[in-house]
């Protein structure tokens, strides 16, 4: 690199600040620190869903689809994912957020279902319209024509809260399942399993949990009990996943469900499952892998 007709010393000056400038351009594209912050995922980039549907009137139904990129064109069928938004079941935390999530898994060749839902602070969220609008959302997924993707090879994917709404789908009938959609497997990130154990903290994620519940425990217990994962028999294989530096998801959450395998990540955080360049993302991408292996016969997913 040569700087024509400058002084030596201010050459070397834009030398020194160019290789700078490539170093900084490189550490940013580097491995995030983990505990990742939400803000961190707030500013992460994510590709347009390829179909934007509704499955309801209320603003919150809707849901976006990403196909699967990279071996979509390969024979046989790609798995599919859906996969349900945390964020303490409250109006203020929109599924937009894990839509970097999503963009990552689709570029691993899976196909990706995000339902948003009815929230605490918005008509008709809380329970059990909260729960059921995951149903819903799955009834006008299998009404949808997808090309080389497999329903019969589904497995639901949930953050924090949205893990609580994805293993109780899970843990559902399948008779109670809209026709066509196979759930072979689950996958916790951070999930809330033991409602009554949360709803008896005083964070304010546990806060939410009687707002989202409609009253304490110990005012109705039967919605507990068929509200909570943790007191429900698994019906496929489960997986639970949690950062060893997780505040708002404590360590009993990752074994409050019986018959679930769990993993802890050291050095993980609470977010860090949704920034697809984490240590942490790559356990999920390999967790999904082990869960669909119990069952699928298609293209290799990885």
């Amino acid at each position: 690199m040569s700087f024509p007709g400058l002084p030596a010393l201010y050459r070397l000056l834009v030398t020194g600040l160019v290789v700078l400038g490539a170093l900084m351009s490189l550490a940013a594209q580097a491995e995030p620190t983990m505990p990742v912050s939400f803000g961190e995922i707030l500013t992460l980039e994510s590709r347009i869903p390829d179909r934007s549907l509704r499955y309801g009137s209320e603003p919150s139904q809707t849901a976006a689809l990403w196909l699967p990129l990279g071996r979509q064109r390969r024979e046989g069928e790609m798995p599919l994912l859906v996969l349900v938004h945390g964020g303490c079941w409250l109006k203020a935390y929109s599924a937009e957020h894990v839509y970097p999530l999503a963009t990552a898994l689709s570029r691993d060749g899976y196909a990706v279902f995000v339902p948003e839902y009815r929230r605490v602070g918005e008509k008709g969220g809380g329970w059990p319209g909260t729960a059921a609008d995951i149903l819903h959302a799955l009834e006008v997924l299998a009404d949808q024509v997808l090309p080389g993707v497999s329903r019969e090879h589904t497995v639901l994917v949930g953050h924090s809260a949205g893990g609580h709404l994805a293993l109780w789908a899970a843990g559902r009938d399948s008779t109670l399942l809209p026709p066509g959609i196979t759930i072979v497997g689950a996958v916790g990130l951070a999930a809330i399993v033991d409602l009554e154990t949360y709803a008896r903290g005083d964070s304010s994620c546990q806060r939410a949990t009687p707002a989202l519940m409609g009253a304490t425990p110990e005012q109705a217990p039967d919605r507990y009990v068929q509200a909570s994962p943790a007191r429900r028999a698994l019906r496929v294989p489960t997986l639970l996943l949690r950062g060893s530096d997780d505040p708002i998801v404590g360590v009993e959450q990752l074994h409050a469900l019986g018959g679930a395998q769990t993993l802890e990540v050291a050095g993980a955080g609470h977010f860090d499952w949704l920034h697809p360049e984490t240590p942490a993302y790559a356990v999920l991408r390999d967790a999904v892998f082990d869960v669909l292996s119990h069952s699928y016969s298609g293209v290799d997913p990885q």
